[in-house]
């Protein structure tokens, strides 16, 4: 059972999710979101120190949904190429979607991208999780080249530094054609570690 501090955390995120898919970023105060939420501002304050802190809190509680999602889809049973594949193919549908979902909060941002960076870190870390997994399977069906514990911890650094490229150009609008981009990048990933 979740402790009281813990609900009023995710009342007080979704009522930030709803204040930024209906007003954008630029526009929600915290004051916004303290009455979406039906507490007082000191209340809120107590929980997140301002709108930045809200907005990434929110922001990894949405990604947290993917990584759920994509360990639903990953398996040891399938080669490296295809678990590479399908992570990153589920991650950007869901980045897609999370672009459609919140357009005014995406306009806004992409004048200040630096409002992405607070909870970048907390997701990598999770990301890098994952892509030590998917080397570990593949290194176990012979999909990769043995390496070391240390070599595995740079690989998965090195593949999430490399995928994210892609990531961000997704965020940024750029209209990349993401199926094709992804399929070249695992090909070569792929290959190179074998």
């Amino acid at each position: 059972m979740e402790n009281k501090d813990e609900k009023v955390r995710q009342k007080i995120l979704a009522a930030a999710k709803t204040a930024f898919l209906k007003s954008g970023y630029n526009k929600v105060s915290m004051n916004d979101i303290a009455i979406e939420a039906g507490i007082g501002r000191s209340t809120l304050y107590y929980y997140y120190l301002n709108k930045q802190d809200t907005f990434n809190a929110l922001m990894v509680k949405e990604s947290k949904h993917i990584f759920e999602g994509t360990y639903q889809r990953i398996s040891n049973k399938n080669s490296f190429h295809d678990n590479l594949h399908i992570y990153n193919r589920f991650k950007l549908d869901c980045i897609d979607g999370i672009i459609k979902k919140y357009e005014l909060l995406m306009a806004d941002l992409h004048n200040k991208p630096e409002n992405f960076d607070g909870f970048k870190q907390e997701i990598r870390v999770e990301e890098e999780a994952i892509f030590k997994q998917l080397l570990i399977w593949g290194i176990q069906n012979h999909d990769v080249a043995p390496v070391s514990d240390e070599d595995i911890d740079h690989l998965a650094s090195t593949l999430n530094t490399a995928v994210n490229s892609l990531q961000e150009e997704t965020f940024k609008g750029e209209g990349v054609d993401t199926a094709n981009r992804l399929a070249w990048l695992i090909r070569i990933l792929s290959k190179g570690i074998k």
